[in-house]
């Protein structure tokens, strides 16, 4: 079946690929690259449709920021703070399409996020007080979230440096959560999302931590097992290792989580709640996953198709609003960035 929507999924080694037939043909972008490596092989680690501009994507390498205006055929270089950084998240604000938020890996430079309300021809670099380094290495900023109670709220959250929240589109910032549990890994958030009702989502290596209190609190909320869990995850006391999460853009108590045995693990699986996370069911899978799901992507555009990549490179499209998935046929090495779009 071909349909006319658009795939972009960001590869760490091969650039960007796109499809512009729902997934049927692939072509790797033409990426301009101002820095080293000089060429399209470089690691993209974050992929996002504009919801505002038809055929625009922007994303993050190792490099800095790259944009489209072609459903991904052709990126140019976007001058930011963030050059010669990693980037691994980037979001639009709903309805602003000039203001745009990019979340980065700071190493020794403190530079964790850079934003711009001009679509672009300016930037700056707010404080957003989330560590340089971490147990495991470098910290970076793995999500943003514009919270859909209040479009000048936005949520951050840090590989291992906690939860951010800032109440004016991302100028300024304040630590909201530094650790959710005990473990050494409790800082190691991976997405948030929230929903109009003002339950907080966080996916992290235990679980998913759940919110009603506006983040002051949260209990977790654990899947259940793997059938042969991963040994490494299993010494860890980790179940369900959760990463992903998105929700339906016209029905947000359709939740769905990316899980999987472990990081990147061998088996992976997709929980949803249509109830807004009181209770949970595994979507239906065409084919077994080869590793944890690492992003699921949705849009308004066509609220009941989403698409789901998992780590080493298995893509999956549903279109009954995430209750059954059928697996692509074409399959990559890893991704790290997953975007869709109306063509």
């Amino acid at each position: 079946m071909i349909d006319n929507f658009t795939i972009c999924v960001g590869t760490v080694g091969s650039g960007v690929f796109s499809s512009h037939d729902g997934g049927v043909t692939w072509a790797q972008g033409v990426m301009k690259m101002p820095y080293p490596p000089w060429a399209p092989w470089i690691q993209v680690r974050a992929v996002t449709a504009s919801p505002h501009r038809q055929g625009m994507f922007l994303a993050g390498s190792d490099v800095g920021l790259h944009a489209s205006h072609d459903n991904g055929k052709t990126w140019e270089f976007l001058n930011t703070p963030a050059d010669r950084h990693q980037i691994w998240s980037i979001t639009f604000h709903p309805t602003d399409p000039d203001i745009i938020l990019v979340g980065v890996a700071p190493f020794e430079t403190g530079v964790n996020i850079v934003r711009t309300e001009d679509g672009g021809k300016s930037w700056t670099i707010p404080d957003l007080p989330a560590p340089n380094r971490s147990i495991v290495g470098a910290t970076h900023i793995t999500s943003i979230l514009f919270d859909p109670r209040d479009s000048g709220m936005v949520w951050a959250t840090c590989e291992l440096g906690g939860l951010y929240q800032s109440s004016d589109t991302g100028k300024t910032w304040r630590q909201s959560t530094e650790k959710l549990g005990e473990r050494a890994f409790a800082g190691d958030i991976h997405s948030v999302s929230v929903t109009p009702k003002g339950r907080i989502f966080a996916t992290s290596p235990e679980g998913l931590w759940i919110s009603d209190d506006d983040a002051y609190s949260f209990t977790l909320h654990q899947f259940p097992p793997f059938p042969e869990p991963e040994p490494a995850g299993a010494a860890d006391g980790i179940t369900a290792y959760c990463r992903g999460i998105a929700q339906k853009s016209d029905d947000p108590n359709v939740i769905l989580i990316g899980t999987g045995d472990y990081t990147p693990g061998k088996i992976g699986a997709i929980q949803r709640s249509a109830n807004g996370g009181d209770s949970w069911d595994p979507a239906v899978l065409s084919h077994s996953p080869n590793s944890h799901f690492y992003h699921i992507a949705t849009h308004s555009g066509q609220p009941d198709l989403m698409v789901a990549a998992t780590f080493f490179g298995y893509v999956y499209v549903s279109r009954d609003a995430g209750l059954t998935w059928a697996k692509l046929q074409r399959e990559f090495g890893e991704i790290r960035g997953l975007a869709w779009a109306p063509n």
